[in-house]
């Protein structure tokens, strides 16, 4: 099979998630959740961690500026940030690790979008493999919707390829159901997140409680006061993409909309499941 290098006019409506009809159940302004101290923290960890190498940083970097846009800025230095990136990208390739290398592409591409020309012929010519790699994961498995994810984010012709099938998405609606599990609630948020990103049509059956919101809280709470400031980031970017009214991708990076008024259900209905 051939790869073509023809990159197509990116479109930016294929990258917005647009779900009006969506009432969402809980709400989480990063803006009003996330005090000013808590973002020197953040900020102050995000440092640190860019002098431990890109990848840590990126992976927090991409949290930050999903949550606060309008401060990317304050992170990311234009020059020697993407000078270090793409010192990441070459050192992948040398190791052949294919993933790897779609996964920092995915990040780059919110981290720097005046730069995405550049990166997006990278992602293309790993067209073919990433889409090999999605036949061989079962939906319901954390790297199945974690791929899903950046292929929307970087490929969305082929992400109309892949897209989820009904049995697909009762495979990921299974494995969510699985991590209602107190111990493992943790790993809901993020599968919970990431389904809402895959498909906010199929996804917005999904009511949750004011139970499990507080619950989701309580732990976003207690990174907070463990100094988990990693752990604070991810926790927040994933309440917010659950309580976002509107999602969007665009040419400037990425825009949620948050609703104003809290809307709480009295019980959580997850995704119907079937057996086969």
């Amino acid at each position: 099979m051939s790869v073509s290098t023809e990159l197509d006019t990116i479109n930016i409506r294929d990258l917005v998630i647009q779900d009006p009809e969506i009432k969402p159940s809980v709400t989480f302004d990063p803006e009003r959740e996330i005090s000013f101290a808590d973002w020197n923290h953040l900020k102050k960890m995000a440092m640190d961690q860019k002098r431990s190498g890109w990848t840590a940083f990126g992976e927090m970097a991409f949290d930050l500026v999903l949550l606060f846009p309008e401060r990317r800025k304050e992170l990311i230095n234009e020059e020697s940030d993407w000078q270090s990136f793409k010192e990441r990208v070459n050192q992948i390739k040398g190791k052949r690790l294919s993933l790897a290398l779609y996964s920092e592409l995915a990040r780059a591409r919110i981290l720097f979008p005046d730069k995405w020309d550049e990166m997006s012929m990278e992602a293309i010519a790993l067209r073919e493999h990433v889409s090999k790699k999605m036949q061989e994961y079962w939906p319901g498995s954390s790297q199945y919707s974690s791929v899903l994810v950046e292929i929307k984010l970087l490929d969305s012709e082929l992400f109309e390829q892949v897209r989820p099938s009904e049995r697909s998405w009762d495979g990921m609606g299974g494995f969510l159901e699985e991590c209602k599990d107190p111990t493992s609630q943790k790993r809901f948020s993020t599968q919970a997140a990431e389904m809402r990103v895959i498909d906010p049509d199929l996804f917005q059956t999904m009511v949750i409680d004011q139970d499990t919101w507080q619950g989701l809280l309580d732990k976003l709470e207690n990174c907070r006061v463990r100094g988990n400031w990693i752990g604070f980031a991810q926790r927040a970017k994933e309440l917010a993409i659950l309580s976002a009214q509107e999602i969007q991708f665009t040419n400037d990076g990425i825009k949620i909309t948050y609703p104003s008024t809290p809307l709480f259900s009295d019980s959580i209905s997850l995704p119907e499941t079937r057996s086969f």
